[in-house]
């Protein structure tokens, strides 16, 4: 999953056929790419970052799907730390995003980078809750009017969803967040002692 990629800020060449473009994923800071007709594969135009990305040590990332709200299906991203065990306990981070109305999906942050608090030896989740772009319209909408109470059924269906794991410590769980994140935590102390 974490292969999967991210392409924006496209441009064409006015005179060829050649397009340019930004890729990026959880594990590749944006990087210009060129594709055009007789090219097999993209070719990399951009190297700003080649030397520093080869020395990370990123861990897994993978998409789950679990049930939350009103029974609906709830995306998240889980990341592993790069030297994960499952024989062992490990702590976890709930990484509540900003919006409500956005969307984690397969790109590189420079604000709250996933593989960041995965490589300090944490799991991270970040759930794709109810309001939610990305996944529907009806999903976004779905809390217009009340901003609490789905995205914290959500996060709490999530936290179940680890805590059935046996390499989650259950004793060491924390959540996190910014802007509407930050909302998030104060409803989440107003409602929830598990963090």
């Amino acid at each position: 999953v974490a292969g999967e990629f991210s392409e924006r800020a496209i441009d064409f060449a006015r005179d060829v056929r050649l397009g340019v473009y930004l890729r990026s994923s959880f594990n590749e800071p944006p990087t210009a790419f060129a594709h055009g007709p007789g090219m097999k594969e993209p070719v990399q135009i951009s190297h700003f970052n080649d030397d520093l990305v080869k020395s990370w040590q990123l861990g897994k990332v993978e998409s789950v799907t679990f049930k939350g709200a009103d029974d609906a299906d709830v995306p998240m991203w889980v990341f592993y730390p790069p030297d994960f065990d499952p024989a062992k306990k490990w702590p976890l981070v709930q990484m509540v995003h900003g919006g409500p109305h956005n969307g984690i999906m397969s790109e590189f942050s420079f604000r709250w980078n996933p593989q960041v608090w995965a490589a300090r030896g944490y799991v991270v989740g970040v759930v794709n809750f109810h309001g939610s772009s990305g996944f529907g319209q009806r999903f976004a909408d779905s809390i217009t009017g009340d901003y609490g109470t789905k995205p914290l059924a959500d996060v709490m269906k999530a936290t179940d969803w680890f805590e059935a794991k046996p390499w989650i410590d259950k004793d060491r769980m924390a959540a996190a967040g910014g802007s509407y994140g930050g909302y998030m935590m104060a409803w989440l102390n107003g409602h929830t002692d598990r963090f």
